[in-house]
Formats: C-alpha cells, sequence, structure tokens
C-alpha cells in the first residue's frame, strides 16, 4: 500500500467514525425534539416515550414503537387533526442537522 493509500484510508475511516457520532446525535437530539414539539394532549407519556429516530448516511426514519395509536395521532382520524410530529421534526431542523453532521465529520478529519 503507498503513502497515499494510506492516508486515503485513514480519512475514510476519520469520515465513517465522525459520521457515526453524527447520526447518534442527530438521533438524539431528533427524539427531543419530537418529544417536545407536538400539538396531541400527553396524558401517560407512552407516546413520548415510543417516538425514536433511525439517522442513517442515506435517509432519516421517524417511528412510533410501543403506542399503537401513534398512527392515528401522526395520521390523524376520523375528527382528529393529524399531527405529524416526526415529518416537523426533521423538516424544521434541517439546518441544525447539517450543522450536526458537518461538526461530527469536522472534528473526526481534524478541519
Amino acid at each position: 500500500m503507498t503513502d497515499y493509500e494510506k492516508i486515503i484510508n485513514r480519512d475514510m475511516k476519520s469520515f465513517k467514525r465522525g459520521l457515526n457520532q453524527a447520526q447518534t446525535k442527530v438521533s438524539k437530539f431528533l427524539e427531543q425534539y419530537a418529544r417536545t414539539h407536538h400539538r396531541y394532549q400527553n396524558r401517560t407519556g407512552n407516546l413520548k416515550r415510543s417516538t425514536y429516530f433511525d439517522v442513517a448516511s442515506e435517509y432519516i426514519k421517524g417511528y412510533v414503537n410501543g403506542a399503537s395509536y401513534g398512527k392515528f395521532i401522526i395520521e390523524g382520524f376520523k375528527t382528529w387533526e393529524a399531527d405529524n410530529f416526526i415529518y416537523d421534526a426533521v423538516m424544521n431542523n434541517l439546518d441544525k442537522i447539517d450543522a450536526m453532521i458537518e461538526k461530527e465529520i469536522n472534528k473526526e478529519m481534524e478541519i
């Protein structure tokens, strides 16, 4: 392996490490944001505790796991108005998400 290939390999590892750290931090941030920025009335805390985000390099996926009625809150039902707090969490924070990812990658790559 040439010196050039070693540098590229080291930089790719640093980039991946920074991206992984950013994914974790963005997931936690979005979960907290979604749990505190919603219109539904929180009675038991079940939906709040059941809100999660999966952040990968290609996508951000928000979901409710454990609250069977979560679908009705997000999509609406009969007279209930929809409260897509998961979508809102991502869309209201795109600049912050980008900044968090950039910061973690730059920190690992020592830029």
